[in-house]
């Protein structure tokens, strides 16, 4: 059961290398044609394995390998990246949906309970910034805020996720 998630993470790290040399060359990326590209690219990697009998599943594993597989792809990319961009490791950007997703979920919790001083208080100047490579540390602000309780919502469901599958799995 474990070539599954050794080649996932493989692809994992050659995704976030790919990602990090664009970046710097300030290339654009289109996050949901990398997203399909990358979904495509995992889904026949499993389907190899298990048609070249690599890997002899029973099919609460096969379900589990396909549930859990994606938050392994998320959390071995996210961290890669982060490290090889220098960023904290829960780093989450709004330019693609999956990380808006939880900066937004996290702004809805912060500003719930009363972790902002405003709602929507320096967001759009900060993503501004974000967009334009400019400093955006400021440790003080409700985006940074929001960033950090996102990554770490985002971590913390792909884990659960992944431990609930080996637990099913077993």
């Amino acid at each position: 059961m474990t070539i599954p998630y050794i080649s996932i993470t493989l692809l994992a790290l050659l995704e976030a290398y790919i990602d990090y040399h664009a970046i710097i060359r300030h290339k654009y990326i289109d996050h949901t044609m990398e997203w399909i590209q990358r979904a495509i690219m995992a889904s026949l990697i499993i389907v190899l394995l298990c048609s070249l009998d690599l890997v002899n599943l029973t099919l609460p594993m096969s379900v589990c390998i396909v549930i859990s597989t994606p938050p392994v792809f998320s959390i071995v990319h996210r961290l890669v990246l982060n490290k090889l961009r220098d960023r904290t490791y829960f780093y989450i950007s709004p330019s693609n949906l999956y990380d808006l997703i939880w900066i937004s979920l996290a702004r809805w919790i912060n500003t719930k309970f009363k972790q902002l001083d405003n709602p929507f208080d320096k967001t759009t100047m900060v993503v501004n910034r974000l967009i334009h490579k400019t400093d955006h540390t400021d440790l003080t602000s409700d985006y940074y805020k929001d960033m950090k309780l996102g990554g770490h919502l985002a971590y913390t469901v792909e884990l659960i996720v992944i431990l609930t599958c080996f637990i099913i799995a077993l």
